[in-house]
């Protein structure tokens, strides 16, 4: 079971200390502001993929099993992803989430 608590915690101190937003965040790592939100709450029982795990690791600057071994509360040498982890299927639902976000932000400006 993963510690989404801690990779919450872990998050907001790497940004914190960086003084990186969540906008900034969200333009390295390539996800989707709403994600990195629901990530940064830590209250959510939904399982995240290493790969999305992964992207926001590389973007803080850390390696790119750090916030995995974090969930997993393991040493960062023994994070191995399985195959079904971080695959093809996991990027495409960032991609959508990422598209549903630009078409809110879209709708929101028409409404006005």
């Amino acid at each position: 079971m993963e510690d989404w608590p801690a990779v919450a915690k872990a998050i907001k101190d790497r940004m914190d200390e960086s003084g990186t937003s969540q906008k900034q965040l969200a333009e390295r790592s390539g996800l989707s502001t709403a994600t990195l939100r629901e990530i940064a709450r830590g209250d959510s029982d939904r399982r995240r993929s290493a790969g999305t795990l992964a992207k926001i690791s590389e973007a803080l600057g850390w390696p790119s099993g750090y916030l995995l071994s974090v969930a997993r509360h393991t040493e960062l040498t023994e994070v191995k992803p399985t195959e079904s982890e971080g695959g093809a299927d996991d990027r495409l639902i960032e991609e959508v989430r990422a598209i549903r976000e630009l078409l809110e932000r879209i709708d929101a400006r028409l409404s006005k």
